[in-house]
Order: structure tokens, then C-alpha cells, then sequence
């Protein structure tokens, strides 16, 4: 699998799950603010995004 098709596969499974979870609040199944969610965790969402760049670089240069 080429970078490309992984850097797609990355953002795809991102924009399903944050779909996700706006439905489920919009169905009030779950309580979701986006930006209590973004406060909360945005630190850990740069560390994923950091490793995300780390396993792409490693990966393009096999």
C-alpha cells in the first residue's frame, strides 16, 4: 500500500468517525460537543497526527 492510498484510508476512517459521532448527538444517543471534545484532547490529536507523519515517512521510504 503506497502513501497515498494510506494518507486516504487516514482521512477517510477520520471523516466516518466524526460523522459518526455528530449523528449520534444529533440522535441524542450520545452527549458530543465538538469543542469540549477539541479542548480536551487536542494535544493528544497531535501526537496522533505526529505519528500519522512518522509511519508515512517510514513506510514511502521502503
Amino acid at each position: 500500500m503506497n502513501k497515498i492510498n494510506i494518507n486516504k484510508l487516514f482521512w477517510g476512517i477520520l471523516l466516518i468517525i466524526m460523522g459518526l459521532l455528530f449523528l449520534f448527538d444529533n440522535l441524542e444517543w450520545i452527549d458530543f460537543n465538538f469543542w469540549d471534545f477539541l479542548g480536551t484532547y487536542w494535544p493528544l490529536i497531535l501526537i496522533f497526527i505526529g505519528v500519522k507523519n512518522i509511519i508515512f515517512n517510514v513506510m514511502s521510504k521502503k
